[in-house]
């Protein structure tokens, strides 16, 4: 992958450095839950965030869009953040 390639409107490389921050204070709670700590500063956060965001607004949209049918999800906003997470991750190629 090119570190220069826009995964959700960001730069590759701004996201890895921030969810390598999120990993590197990662840790699971007793319950069997995931829990993340990072310090970055605003410039290191500000691509994260814009790239959750864009795709917490696709996940809403793709909520909305099942309204009424078989394959409606309620997600709370909690949950729309983490699967936001999951999603961005799984744009990156393994490896």
């Amino acid at each position: 992958m090119d570190s220069h390639e826009l995964i959700y409107g960001e730069q590759a490389s701004d996201l890895l450095l921030a969810l390598t921050k999120l990993t590197d204070g990662m840790r699971i709670t007793r319950d069997g839950s995931y829990l993340f700590t990072a310090r970055m500063d605003p410039t290191e956060a500000a691509p994260l965030r814009r790239a959750l965001m864009r795709i917490e607004a696709e996940l809403l949209c793709e909520d909305a869009d099942q309204i009424g049918g078989a394959g409606e999800v309620e997600r709370t906003y909690d949950e729309r953040r983490g699967d936001a997470l999951v999603r961005l991750v799984k744009t990156f190629p393994a490896g």
